[in-house]
């Protein structure tokens, strides 16, 4: 029977639900606090120029991926562009190079890590081993924790194919990538561990000592799987995906906050009050904002923050800079079509200035599609760069203090970016900073990147998508299986599926 439900956030996780719910019949509502679509992977636009707010690559965009299954089984067919390389890893004394292809980074790690090459390459031989395997649980539609048949997926069919395999998942499955270096000897490996501290920061929300080995491998590995650009970056896909929405005839209610949801009567009905006064009865909720809903039950599934799964926040400086500059840095693609990235490892000073001593400077340079000049004739392009930050480092500065740790933050920014992208400084034309602060001003809420892969949080306690409550349902980054936009995706299949158990199985 066809069902009244409300998806409350237009990020990966709210429109991947509400496509397979739209494509069972079911009538959907969708809710959004922001103008455009997309979350942490949509934009903003400032002065006629687009400005992207998270990743500018995808992953699960192979032909057999998961993320493009999810999406063409309910009939949204993408032409990604395969990327062999996107990214440079900087640290102070060397440039790792992130390909795709596999033989290719197995050269680079033998180029970029001489002193211990051996070790290197046999613990990412064991990395890609277990990477496989987790990434193929991925593709079986399997969710955690386990509450229904539906839940597994196909698993059991992958088990039974391949019972070693996932022998060696279950011996494993309480290791940290720390303890996967001990193995190997190179837990004192210092610029090897920096490398993959600055990886996992960004995609793990932790470093090697709490990242969880067996999603942090896929995290790590991912690459090799494949990379892809789609058109208008991750932005793109997301109004890929509004647009087929729409078409299918979903509701979608942009700039309107959900400002309390009430349980009309203990059979699920739900009724939800917004932002406009208007008043929605429907029978079931899915919370795809990654933070609790006033009058919803999720309260105590967003766990506080602590020192082993951290509340992170960011530090985000929006620039336009002249193309020519872009031109002389000799880069692996055609950075007027493509994106391209760089992190720049943290040195001290600014490690301390943000309090986060193992992460990186994120750059990303925008393809010239971002600057919407009338006569098409760009001469500047838009370069994002980001920092991890714990959130409470600024909520509660007073005014003087924020003004002036925020000049503090940008000036170290541009300074660590010209020191290893020499001209940078120069070639800017504008500059736009936001703190946490900003995060919340515009989204509610001040924390970013998901819950951290840490064992607990991804497999000993993982939240699903049901709640207590009948009819209540949650997706996103804090939910399984985690931080990013492939992992947001299949949350929003999952809260889709819990709903109705007969959505397309991809």
């Amino acid at each position: 029977m066809a069902k009244k439900v409300s998806i409350v956030g237009a990020g990966m996780a709210g429109l991947t639900a509400a496509s397979h719910l739209a494509q069972q019949g079911h009538e959907v509502i969708l809710f959004d606090r922001a103008r455009y679509p997309g979350g942490a992977a949509g934009y903003y636009r400032y002065k006629n120029i687009v400005y992207p707010t998270g990743a500018t690559i995808s992953f699960g965009l192979e032909s057999d991926g998961p993320l493009r299954r999810v999406l063409q089984s309910v009939g949204i067919v993408l032409e990604p562009q395969s990327v062999e390389q996107t990214m440079d890893v900087v640290l102070e004394d060397r440039t790792i190079h992130v390909y795709g292809e596999r033989m290719a980074w197995r050269s680079e790690l033998r180029r970029v890590f001489p002193e211990r090459t051996d070790a290197v390459l046999c613990f990412w031989d064991h990395l890609a081993l277990i990477a496989d395997i987790v990434y193929r649980i991925s593709k079986s539609r399997a969710s955690l924790p386990l509450r229904r048949i539906v839940d597994l997926g196909s698993l059991p069919a992958q088990i039974l194919r391949d019972p070693l395999a996932f022998t060696k998942l279950f011996r494993e499955q309480t290791w940290t990538v720390l303890d996967a270096l001990r193995k190997y000897g190179l837990e004192d490996y210092a610029p090897f561990v920096r490398f993959l501290n600055a990886q996992l920061l960004d995609a793990a929300q932790v470093d090697v000592s709490l990242a969880a080995w067996l999603p942090a491998s896929v995290a790590l590995d991912i690459y090799r799987f494949g990379i892809y650009a789609v058109q208008g970056e991750l932005g793109g896909l997301a109004q890929t995906v509004y647009d087929h929405l729409l078409q299918r005839g979903v509701t979608i209610k942009s700039l309107t906050t959900i400002v309390r949801v009430e349980q009309e009567h203990s059979q699920g009905a739900w009724r939800l009050l917004t932002s406009k006064n208007e008043t929605f009865s429907v029978d079931a909720i899915i919370n795809a904002t990654g933070q609790p809903i006033p009058g919803g039950p999720e309260k105590s599934f967003f766990s506080k923050p602590t020192a082993q799964e951290p509340a992170w926040g960011a530090v985000r400086l929006d620039v336009t800079v002249l193309s020519s500059w872009l031109d002389n840095l000799d880069l692996p693609i055609n950075h007027r079509k493509q994106p391209f990235a760089w992190q720049i490892a943290n040195d001290a000073a600014i490690g301390d200035l943000v309090a986060d001593p193992h992460g990186a400077v994120y750059v990303t340079s925008h393809p010239e599609c971002y600057q919407l000049e009338m006569d098409g004739t760009s001469t500047q392009q838009v370069i994002s760069i980001s920092m991890h930050t714990p959130t409470d480092l600024w909520m509660t500065l007073p005014v003087d203090e924020y003004q002036a740790k925020k000049e503090a933050v940008r000036q170290a920014i541009i300074a660590r970016v010209e020191r290893f992208l020499p001209g940078f400084e120069k070639a800017i034309i504008t500059q736009r900073l936001g703190t946490p602060k900003t995060y919340y001003r515009y989204l509610q809420k001040s924390v970013v990147g998901g819950t951290p892969l840490t064992v607990r949080a991804s497999l000993k306690q993982p939240i699903g998508a049901r709640t207590k409550a009948k009819g209540y349902y949650i997706a996103g980054d804090a939910v399984f299986p985690g931080p990013g936009t492939l992992s947001a995706s299949l949350s929003g299949y999952f809260a889709a599926r819990a709903i109705d158990p007969q959505v397309v199985r991809w």
